[in-house]
């Protein structure tokens, strides 16, 4: 029943005129956005703190001290460190969906998406494989001469024969395409964390920066030399912080790179 809901409405949707406003690149953003839900979002932001605590780690490493608690050291990079990137994500993300599939497939994949919210593009690419796969695995098997044997290693061989040739049927009829498509856009949001990495990793901070000076401060996050080394460095940094010389200049503002 809940099938036939979701090819009720899919048809509903495209009758009520969606091919007839919707571009390919309008698909490719809502398919980008929409790929990137909660839990994608939540990895990624992880990944993007992780990268930050490298930054305000690095201006007090080299002492003898070590990051303790990573995941508390995460809890304290500033939102607004990482929302450029996550900003940036979308736009980056959508012209891969843009160049690897096809206008007719970003607007059934949009149109699906929008009707069953549990959908993904790779169910969706993943679905079509094994379709072309069962139809190459009917005609394989359908061409198959079996030498009749009980031998259960001559069965095996058989079917992996017969598994091998339905691979092949279905690499000639358009199955590369899908499985190239799969590999693409699987790797877009990993060729983007990349780009992030390296663009992170460059920006310098001084050790009296606010998030490194929390990190000090918060028992548990750092691991240090000895016990009175902690309050040496707080009484160093919270110094030079008093004094109006150190200023915190926060990151610039991300550009993407394409």
């Amino acid at each position: 029943m809940r099938n036939v809901l979701k090819i009720l409405s899919l048809s509903i949707l495209l009758l009520s005129g969606h091919a007839t406003w919707a571009t390919p690149q309008a698909d490719a953003r809502f398919i980008a956005e929409r790929e990137l839900d909660a839990f994608w979002t939540s990895k990624i932001e992880d990944a993007l703190r992780s990268y930050f605590v490298a930054v305000y780690f690095k201006p007090i490493s080299g002492r003898g001290i070590a990051i303790a608690d990573e995941e508390a050291f995460r809890r304290l990079i500033p939102a607004e460190d990482i929302a450029p990137y996550l900003d940036d994500l979308v736009k980056r993300i959508a012209p891969t969906y843009l160049a690897v599939l096809s206008p007719e497939q970003l607007e059934t994949m949009a149109a699906v998406l929008r009707v069953d919210k549990e959908a993904t593009v790779a169910k969706i690419l993943s679905d079509a494989e094994d379709r072309k796969f069962a139809v190459a695995l009917e005609q394989a098997r359908a061409n198959q001469n079996k030498s009749q044997s009980d031998d259960p290693v001559v069965v095996q061989l058989e079917e992996l024969a017969v598994q091998m040739e339905a691979f092949s049927l279905m690499i000639e009829d358009g199955g590369a395409e899908l499985i190239g498509q799969s590999l693409g856009l699987g790797l877009a949001p990993l060729r983007a964390m990349d780009v992030y990495h390296r663009s992170i990793r460059k920006i310098e901070k001084p050790a009296q920066n606010p998030v490194t000076l929390a990190a000090i401060k918060t028992n548990g996050v750092l691991r240090f030399a000895n016990p009175v080394q902690r309050q040496g460095l707080i009484r160093q940094l919270s110094t030079s912080e008093g004094t109006g010389n150190i200023r915190f200049i926060r990151p610039p503002a991300f550009k993407a790179s394409h």
